[in-house]
Formats: structure tokens, sequence, C-alpha cells
């Protein structure tokens, strides 16, 4: 036969019908795949289904632990009062209400109190002298005492609200007249204003026992 025959039927051979697949065939690394998410899925489901038992008992104790136990309180008997004995009184209650009797009868005898001397009055002050010092010339006197305390260049000046050292620029000062007739007088020396609506009425005094 010639050699073109033999290629033609071994040609013939290997070819398929049309429309035939080819089925896969399963190797050593896809089936180790597979079981290996096989058992992880296992795995997984268990411990969900353990998780939600764990969380159902919890619940369960959380409820038992919740409710409240009441426990009766014992009921306790009041003690009744127990009669108070009455004692006999003793027979020597009317001996002291005789002797007590015979006290009473007998007379009781009144110290005379004794009336209190009346104190006799304090002696009265004698009275004081008082002298007339001055000054004639108010004014004068109190011009005076204003250069004396204030300096050279101070007046006294008579206002409504009464004397007053005064001098150009200067604030005025009041004239203590007590202090005024000290000081023209001497320290036994005191003011005193003869009539309150006159200014001009000061005088100075000294008061002598």
């Amino acid at each position: 036969m010639p050699p073109y025959e033999d290629s033609g039927r071994h040609r013939n051979r290997s070819r398929r019908p049309a429309g035939a697949a080819e089925k896969p065939v399963p190797s050593a690394g896809s089936s180790w795949l597979r079981r290996a998410v096989l058992v992880a899925l296992a795995v997984t489901v268990v411990i969900d289904l353990t998780l939600i038992v764990l969380h159902e008992l919890q619940s369960r104790a959380n409820e038992i632990r919740a409710v409240p136990v009441f426990v009766p309180a014992p009921a306790t008997s009041s003690p009744s009062p127990s009669p108070t004995p009455t004692r006999a009184q003793p027979r020597a209650t009317t001996r002291r209400s005789a002797h007590a009797a015979t006290v009473s009868l007998t007379p009781v005898r009144r110290t005379p109190s004794r009336t209190a001397s009346p104190t006799p009055p304090p002696p009265s002050p004698s009275p004081r002298r008082t002298q007339l010092l001055g000054p004639d010339n108010l004014g004068r006197a109190l011009a005076g005492y204003c250069r004396s305390t204030e300096g050279r260049g101070t007046a006294a000046a008579l206002t409504r609200d009464g004397w007053f050292c005064v001098r150009l620029f200067e604030r005025p000062r009041p004239i203590d007249m007590d202090a005024a007739c000290r000081d023209l007088y001497g320290s036994a020396a005191r003011a005193r204003q003869l009539d309150a609506s006159d200014q001009r009425s000061w005088r100075c005094y000294r008061v002598s026992p």
C-alpha cells in the first residue's frame, strides 16, 4: 500500500466529532483547595453556633439575677405590759402627819427687822469763781494770735461761720477760741460766748476753786 494511505488513517482516528467538549481532568491541587474551603466553612459555622449558645445562656443568667427575691420578715410579738405591783404604804405616814401637826401648833418667833439708817447726802461742791480775763478788743487779740501761730502777714477775719485766720493766697483756718485764750492768758484760761448769736461776745475766763 502506498504510504499516503496510512497517514490518512491516523488522521481520521485523531479527529473528534464536532461539538464534543473536552472533559477537564481534576488535578491534585484543586481538590486540596476545595477541602480547605469546606473545612474553614465548617469551623466558622461551629464558632457562630457556640457564640449564639453562650449569648443565650448569659442573657438567661442575667434575667435570673434580676428577679428580686422577697423574704417575709418574721412576725415579732409585742410584749404585754406586766402589771406593776402595788405596795402597801407603811403606817409611819400617820406618825409623821401627827408630828407635823404638833410642830405647826408651836408659835414661831420673828426677829424684828432692822431699819436701815439713811445715808447722809454727799456734800455739795463748793462753787467755783470765774474771773474775766478779757480781751477788751477781740479782733485785735485774735489778730495777734493768728500772727503768733500762722506767721506774719496773717489777720483775723469774722465771717458767718465764725473767726478765721486769713492769709493772702492761702486757705482760711478756723480759730479755736480755747486755744486763743490759752495763748493769750495761760493754760488755765477758757473761752466762753456770752451771746450765741453774736460772734463778738467771746471772752476769756479763768475758773478758780
